[in-house]
């Protein structure tokens, strides 16, 4: 150990086992932060699929627009 690392070696703190509360609680937060994505991903999915399906409509009144355009104009 050099002087520098020996200097400061009793702020480390002691390695031990974390308590049953402090496990408990990561867990809870990891299975909260879990189900928060899985959420988040299936709101984008159907956000999506509204875009997807709007796309579609487009496409389809841009296909009707061109169709009445090429009808023969009544005189």
């Amino acid at each position: 150990m050099t002087a520098i690392a020996i200097r400061y070696a009793w702020m480390e703190p002691s390695p031990r086992k974390p308590s049953p509360q402090a496990t408990n609680t990561r867990h809870r937060t990891r299975k909260h932060l879990g189900h928060t994505i899985r959420k988040s991903l299936a709101r984008l999915a159907r956000l999506n699929r509204v875009i997807a399906d709007l796309t579609r409509s487009r496409e389809l009144l841009d296909e009707a627009i061109a169709a009445a355009d090429a009808l023969p104009q009544a005189p």
